[in-house]
């Protein structure tokens, strides 16, 4: 049967290629995102099947457990929820983590259209960021961010079709929630400035858009709780849980930085950008740090390109913006490990770049997307 699905598999990503074409993707830019995508797909592969990293982790605990219900958890667990059936149907390990690579692929697309069409530099230069061999890395196969990807680009591609709470968005916020209940929280915000600053809206509209962003908050608090591994909200528990973080950090991983040995700013800086090439103890941190080495570049370019051109600030900049932001504070508050930082820079990379590229776009990005479909 795996043999089967792989090539059903393979069958679904290229004429998934044909039709990318047909939408209107350029094919050399195309090419290149399919070649790094599933080149780091069997890297991926390769090494979570030998380390038995987390997300074959993922596989053995949805292969081995007593109760489906067991799984349904924020966290790690739900993945291994949503794999529960298919693994008991015998489908294999490759095949799965083929499936999420499949599905994070769509997600990049999603993202990468909205660049369209590369009519400015500065726009040939954001696309190009959606060639980062790590961003491939860390979404082409059975992780978290696999499938955090897609949804994220979801949603975003609902508020480019002027859809600020559609049936789409409600199900990709609710997955997000139990993958990651800390970006549900951020995205909710970005949402929420988005549709109070920028939509026209009646006095019916305001109150049930806004009831439903309570009701999802609401819905959110026991969850993040749960995640969090606290027993109330207070900062008592919260500086107990930095404190075993940093605990954590001192003796984990072969990057870690203890916590206690860094201010806030030099977190954000570790999210951002490192490891540089001071940190590189291997290939993989020399290829990494040559990646932000760029971004901090393209960072630094966007700085001075902005004091003497105008920005302009719409609300799916504002929606990108917004949420990027405060995945980057958050994430600051306990980075400790340059690999992780690597791992979680997926979480807001692409949306970061894209907005920073939209600051200069006189163009509508819903025209974008009318463009390349």
């Amino acid at each position: 049967m795996n043999l089967i699905l792989a090539i059903l598999l393979l069958a679904v990503i290229i004429y998934s290629f044909k039709m990318m074409l047909d939408k209107g993707y350029n094919l050399i830019i195309l090419s290149i995102i399919y070649s790094i995508h599933f080149s780091t797909f069997i890297l991926n592969y390769k090494f979570n099947f030998e380390s038995q990293f987390d997300s074959y982790e993922f596989y053995l605990r949805a292969l081995n457990v007593d109760s489906y219900l067991v799984l349904l958890r924020p966290g790690t667990r739900f993945i291994s929820f949503l794999i529960y059936p298919f693994v008991n149907l015998g489908i294999g390990y490759f095949i799965l983590s083929l499936v999420f690579a499949i599905i994070s692929l769509f997600g990049l697309l999603k993202i990468t259209r909205l660049f369209f069409p590369l009519n400015s530099k500065i726009k040939m230069i954001g696309v190009c960021f959606m060639f980062v061999p790590s961003l491939h890395f860390w979404t082409s196969g059975l992780t978290k961010e696999a499938l955090l990807i897609f949804f994220m680009a979801l949603i975003l591609e609902q508020l480019v079709k002027h859809k600020t709470l559609s049936k789409i968005t409600l199900i990709s916020l609710i997955i997000i929630l139990f993958i990651r209940p800390y970006v549900f929280i951020f995205i909710l915000i970005g949402l929420c400035f988005k549709f109070l600053i920028f939509e026209n809206f009646s006095r019916k509209k305001l109150l049930n858009n806004l009831s439903s962003f309570l009701i999802l908050g609401i819905i959110s608090i026991p969850i993040l709780k749960y995640f969090l591994n606290i027993k109330i909200y207070s900062i008592a528990e919260i500086d107990k849980l930095i404190n075993k973080i940093n605990i954590y950090s001192t003796t984990t991983g072969n990057s870690s930085l203890a916590l206690a040995d860094t201010n806030y700013l030099d977190r954000i800086i570790i999210v951002l950008f490192r490891p540089l090439f001071f940190d590189s103890n291997n290939l993989y941190q020399f290829v990494i740090s040559l990646e932000n080495f760029c971004f901090l570049l393209f960072i630094i370019f966007i700085i001075f390109y902005s004091i003497k051109t105008k920005v302009k600030i719409d609300s799916i900049t504002l929606y990108l913006l917004v949420t990027s932001l405060l995945i980057i504070l958050f994430l600051s508050i306990y980075m400790y490990n340059l690999g992780l930082a690597s791992r979680m820079r997926v979480m807001f990379f692409p949306f970061l770049v894209l907005a920073m590229v939209l600051m200069f776009n006189p163009n509508n990005p819903s025209i974008n997307e009318k463009k390349n479909n």
